[in-house]
């Protein structure tokens, strides 16, 4: 962030920030995030496919939230204004720690590839602390190698948007049909929820009654990928799923899904390999090797939709049981 003064005037403000790609191919290695959670809910690092567009009110600062933005800025209301493609690169909350992709392992962006300008979206929960004479400047470093890798990184990610009544405990499922022409190997994953959260599982699921695990995580810990178990591969048409835990029984109130600190949101992100040796990336864009980057699925919760509403079988306990607290 340049420098801002949150005045918060709902309580709690999304603001994005820019900067443009270079004009040529840049692989990304790892991420560093600097933030305090006691100000920042949760920051994301998100590619976009144009230069953003913003109207009026400061170049490089914009309002990304619906109605959790500042009185002085302009409403695009989009984190990738201008943008027909986006995908979530990095995310970041409760003091999560950063990560360092695998040696033989970039996340292109630049030229030949959807990538052109990378925007920070920093969720504020409080101006408490923050310097007016320097301002905050919470952000993640971006490393990055001009050495073309032989494996390109991309992300995957399952969404849901539902209700969960009071006195009540209950589970969101998502399920999603991976896109593209070529195999994927997962390698890390992050769950994300908010205070409701006691769960966020993965899992690709071969048959209606066949599980195999992709990561569970405990969303009261710092919220950081994770190394997927084993060694997985994931094939155009594969089908996997996503599972939030989530826990409502000492409220009255309903919580839905939405922005604010104060609802929920279930979200998985999957990090995925994608072997590119031998080609340029432009190649590889045109095979449709990079095609699942950037794949969202989003599922309404229940009663509309569930796994056992879709005939899943043999659901496995571990979806279920949440993972003790570190």
């Amino acid at each position: 962030m340049p420098g801002v003064l949150p005045s918060l005037p709902n309580s709690e403000s999304y603001l994005c920030t820019g900067v443009a790609v270079p004009v040529h191919s840049l692989y990304i290695t790892g991420f560093v995030p600097s933030a305090r959670k006691d100000l920042v809910h949760h920051m994301m690092l998100i590619g976009c496919d144009a230069p953003v567009s913003v109207a009026g009110g400061q170049p490089n600062l914009w309002n990304c939230g619906g109605t959790l933005g500042e009185d002085s800025l302009s409403s695009p209301g989009t984190s990738c204004p201008g943008s027909n493609y986006s995908q979530t690169l990095f995310m970041w909350s409760l003091e999560g720690e950063g990560f360092i992709f695998p040696e033989d392992v970039g996340l292109p962006v630049g030229l030949n590839t959807r990538i052109q300008h990378l925007v920070l979206q920093v969720h504020y929960i409080s101006n408490a602390g923050i310097s007016r004479d320097t301002g905050d400047w919470s952000g993640v470093n971006v490393l990055y190698t001009k050495e073309p890798k032989p494996k390109a990184a991309g992300v995957l990610s399952m969404h849901v948007q539902g209700k969960v009544p009071p006195r009540t405990r209950m589970t969101w499922d998502s399920l999603c049909q991976v896109e593209g022409t070529a195999e994927l190997e997962p390698f890390a994953f992050l769950g994300h929820t908010h205070s409701h959260g006691r769960l966020v599982s993965g899992w690709k699921i071969p048959r209606a009654d066949e599980w195999i695990s992709l990561g569970r995580s405990n969303p009261r810990a710092p919220q950081q990928f994770l190394p997927t178990p084993g060694n997985l591969t994931i094939k155009p048409g594969d089908i996997l799923g996503s599972r939030c835990v989530l826990d409502n029984t000492d409220s009255d109130t309903e919580v839905v899904q939405g922005l604010t600190s104060h609802m929920e949101m279930c979200d998985f992100f999957l990090y995925f390999t994608v072997d590119i040796s031998g080609l340029q990336l432009a190649q590889a864009e045109q095979q449709g090797k990079l095609s699942a980057a950037g794949q969202q699925c989003t599922n309404p919760g229940p009663p509309a939709f569930s796994w056992e509403k879709f005939g899943l079988r043999n659901i496995p306990r571990e979806s279920v049981y949440a993972v003790d607290p570190k």
